[in-house]
C-alpha cells in the first residue's frame, strides 16, 4: 500500500486479518518471526519493515496499526468485518471446501466488497461455474478478480450463450470462464476472442 500510496497515513485504511485458529492469530498480532519464517521475504522488504531481534524478526508498529485481528469462521453467516471492504484475500481456503459450500462463501463476499471491488484467491482456486458475479483479470504471472459491473455481467451472458450455441467453433481457443480480460503492462486493450469492455 505503501508504494502505491505516498500519503498513506491521511487515508482510512483498516486491514481485518482473521483466521478460524486462535493461535495463529495470537501468533500474527504478536508480530515476531524466527528467522525460518521470513527466509523467502525479499531483503529490502525485510530491513524496511522489521527489526532483527536476537534471532527474530519483529515487524514495524506502525505497519500493525492498520491491523485488527480477528476470528472467523467462513461457514459462520456473520460477513459484518468484510462489510464495504475493497478487496478480500481469501487464498488457499476454498480447496478445503465442497462446492455448494464455495458458492455460499462467493456469495457473501461479492455482497461484502464494494463497487468494483476485488477478490483474491490461490493459484489453484478459481470461480469458473462458480460465479458469474467476477470478471477474471490476468496480469503478467497473477491473476485475480473483480466484481462485474452490469454491462460485464451482460456480456458475460452473452458469451456464455454463444459458447452453448457453437458460435466458436472455428476459434482455436475460447477462454471458457465467464468474462476474462489480460492486462499487460501499460496495456489498453483487452486480449480475449470476444470484444469486451476496453480497460480504463
Amino acid at each position: 500500500l505503501e508504494k502505491i500510496i505516498p500519503n498513506l497515513d491521511s487515508w482510512d485504511v483498516t486491514i481485518h486479518a482473521t483466521d478460524i485458529n486462535q493461535k495463529f492469530l495470537k501468533f500474527a498480532e504478536r508480530g515476531v518471526y524466527p528467522a525460518r519464517k521470513i527466509k523467502y521475504v525479499p531483503h529490502e522488504v525485510l530491513t524496511k519493515y522489521f527489526t532483527p531481534d536476537g534471532e527474530n524478526y519483529v515487524i514495524n508498529p506502525r505497519l500493525k496499526k492498520y491491523i485488527k485481528f480477528s476470528f472467523h469462521n467462513l461457514s459462520d453467516d456473520n460477513y459484518y468485518l468484510f462489510s464495504n471492504s475493497d478487496v478480500i484475500f481469501c487464498r488457499n481456503v476454498l480447496i478445503y471446501f465442497k462446492r455448494d459450500r464455495i458458492r455460499e462463501v462467493i456469495d457473501k463476499f461479492k455482497n461484502s466488497l464494494r463497487k468494483n471491488g476485488y477478490l483474491m484467491l490461490g493459484y489453484s482456486e478459481t470461480l469458473f461455474q462458480i460465479s458469474s458475479n467476477f470478471t477474471s483479470i490476468h496480469y503478467k504471472d497473477a491473476f485475480f478478480y473483480r466484481l462485474s459491473n452490469p454491462s460485464e455481467k451482460r456480456e458475460a451472458k452473452k458469451h456464455k450463450e454463444r459458447l452453448e450455441k457453437g458460435w466458436y467453433s472455428s476459434v482455436k481457443h475460447v477462454d471458457t470462464a465467464p468474462t476474462t480480460i489480460h492486462i499487460e503492462p501499460k496495456a489498453t486493450e483487452v486480449k480475449n476472442p470476444v470484444p469486451v469492455n476496453k480497460i480504463s
